[in-house]
């Protein structure tokens, strides 16, 4: 009767007055408090669950949020780009007509040149 040294026998609870009444009263303790620890992992393992599962949904959100102004830049920088692109175009056309005019000029003139010195 661990606990209750010194006391009169009546006094003791019934389940903790032999030792077999103790041992299977402490198994009997150890099984709850196994089931209330199992329970409690269980709710905090739920409860983490569904943080877990609310912290995905946010970050899909702002993934979707993200997504749709990474949308709307890559939509903008496409539109720069094809200007950029249109841009470039036109001063390698405008080059190519100048270059075109250039040689016409050259050798409008060679062949002026070698006109006016054979008459």
């Amino acid at each position: 009767m661990r606990g209750y040294e010194g006391k009169h026998w009546e006094n003791v609870p019934r389940m903790e007055r032999s030792w077999s009444r103790r041992k299977k009263l402490e198994r009997v303790k150890k099984a709850l408090d196994k089931k209330e620890k199992r329970h409690r992992q269980d709710t905090t393992w739920y409860e983490l669950r569904v943080s877990a599962m609310e912290e995905s949904e946010r970050v899909m959100k702002e993934e979707m949020e993200r997504g749709t102004v990474a949308k709307q830049e890559m939509a903008e920088w496409l539109e720069q780009e094809k200007k950029r692109l249109a841009r470039e175009k036109l001063r390698s056309d405008t080059q190519k007509w100048y270059a075109l005019v250039l040689v016409c000029l050259s050798w409008a003139l060679v062949l002026f040149c070698f006109g006016i010195s054979s008459l």
